[in-house]
């Protein structure tokens, strides 16, 4: 057969099926029974994109991949974070997971009592930073009281109205001038210790109107090496009664705001707790003068009983800033840091299971050529703490930088509301608040990442 006569056929019956295609119904045409559809002209030239494009993943597939995307964007944000903010964690070694225990701690403190300890120098008198840091925790894990309170507060806080009788007392601190020492070294948790064998009465009363949680509690426990104690309320008086060695414990029916603490006989009293049963508790020591680097002076004996018995999750040691007006050379900056890996290694040996955190100096301005600036060595005193921290395997926050870093001490005091004192050294009230705020919501951001990373969040979905 010619060539043409075969293109002659192939174009008739083209023709033939287009012909089809425009006379045959739509809904097709019945026979014995049985229905025959024919295409439309639009269906026989028209380009289906869907079926071209037709994904070769299921479903499944790629709502996991989408999940993944996601996951990968969030972890990559959190390691910019980690990587470029002032306000992150050194964490030892970058190992994520350091704080992982201290947050699972945290996960299961509604029915285990977490307690953290915040010591410090004087940024953390009157209870500056720990109330607003202690009001965060408590107000998402839970939690009742101001923790441990010395048997006399020489310095009013913002959270507890505290009177002592009798009010001169017989009392040792670790710190301070060498006439605060006493003949042994059995300082306690606290670096104080009172001698309260004549008899002493506490009156405490949380103050309410900005931390409900802190103002009201539901335990009350005494470490103290010996003695003989009683708590009473306005629904009555209970006993406490020995829970573990120098510790000793009462606990009510409900919360209260108001007790009075009798110390009927006491040689060596180390601190009183007022605590819920369960959430977190945020210790304020505050050590007016101090540069954190004297509790290896301290007798153990007189710490363990307390962490033996207590959920110690995190130890938050600030200190520094008493310190850099006189670290002006290598030599002397070196020689703090190593003195301060060994204050950690301290800590470390007592509670192992314990994270912890080094906050290292807030910004200090001095004169210099008629004018307050920083103090020429503070970096490099912030150097040396982080280097002490990391070298040690504990985290750091560099509250330095996370404040704005140099001069920022200045712009701090001229702020409206002021947020530092004149003495551009100390924070305001609302100051204390803001940087506190900072460090909690550092701890919330490195909190969900650790959820994340766990898949902790899927399980309550």
């Amino acid at each position: 057969m010619q060539a043409k006569s075969v293109l002659k056929f192939i174009l008739a019956v083209l023709a033939s099926l287009g012909l089809l295609c425009i006379i045959f119904p739509n809904d097709g045409m019945s026979f014995f029974g049985t229905t025959l559809k024919f295409p439309s002209i639009a269906e026989v030239i028209s380009v289906d994109k869907d079926t071209i494009a037709t994904p070769q993943e299921s479903p499944k597939d790629i709502i996991e991949k989408r999940k993944s995307d996601l996951e990968i964007a969030k972890e990559n944000e959190f390691k910019k974070f980690c990587e470029t903010s002032p306000a992150r964690f050194f964490l030892p070694n970058d190992d994520i997971v350091y704080l992982d225990n201290f947050f699972k701690a945290l996960d299961g403190a509604s029915k285990n009592h977490v307690r953290i300890l915040h010591y410090g120098d004087s940024q953390l008198e009157c209870d500056r930073i720990s109330c607003d840091l202690r009001s965060r925790f408590q107000e998402q894990f839970g939690g009742l009281g101001v923790g441990m309170i010395p048997v006399e507060q020489t310095i009013a806080t913002y959270t507890l109205s505290q009177q002592t009788s009798p009010k001169e007392l017989s009392r040792g601190l670790i710190y301070g001038g060498s006439e605060n020492r006493v003949s042994h070294s059995r300082y306690g948790v606290m670096g104080q210790v009172t001698n309260c064998s004549g008899g002493v009465n506490v009156r405490v009363s949380g103050l309410a109107k900005h931390y409900p949680l802190s103002a009201r509690f539901k335990k009350v426990t005494i470490n103290a090496r010996s003695g003989s104690f009683k708590v009473s309320t306005s629904k009555g008086a209970i006993e406490l009664e020995q829970v573990a060695p120098m510790m000793y414990s009462a606990t009510f029916n409900d919360s209260v705001k108001s007790a009075t603490i009798s110390i009927r006989s006491g040689s060596e009293v180390y601190g009183i707790m007022l605590d819920g049963n369960t959430g977190v508790s945020i210790d304020n020591i505050p050590m007016r003068g101090c540069s954190g680097t004297m509790f290896t002076a301290i007798d153990t004996s007189s710490m363990k009983p307390f962490f033996n018995h207590e959920n110690v999750g995190l130890i938050i040691l600030q200190y520094g800033g008493n310190s850099v007006p006189y670290l002006k050379t290598d030599k002397n900056i070196e020689s703090f840091k190593n003195t301060l890996k060994k204050q950690i290694e301290l800590f470390k040996t007592i509670e192992p299971s314990a994270c912890i955190l080094f906050i290292g100096p807030a910004d200090m301005a001095t004169r210099q050529n008629g004018k307050m600036q920083t103090y020429p060595q503070m970096e490099k005193v912030v150097s040396a703490i982080r280097e002490a921290a990391n070298e040690s395997g504990v985290a750091f926050w560099d509250m330095y930088s996370a404040m704005g870093g140099r001069n920022s001490i200045v712009n701090w005091v001229k702020a409206r509301p002021q947020l530092a004192g004149s003495d551009h050294i100390h924070f305001t009230p609302k100051g204390a608040k803001e940087i506190s705020n900072i460090l909690f919501d550092t701890f919330q951001l490195y909190y969900k990442f650790y959820r994340f990373r766990n898949g902790l969040d899927k399980e309550q979905n």
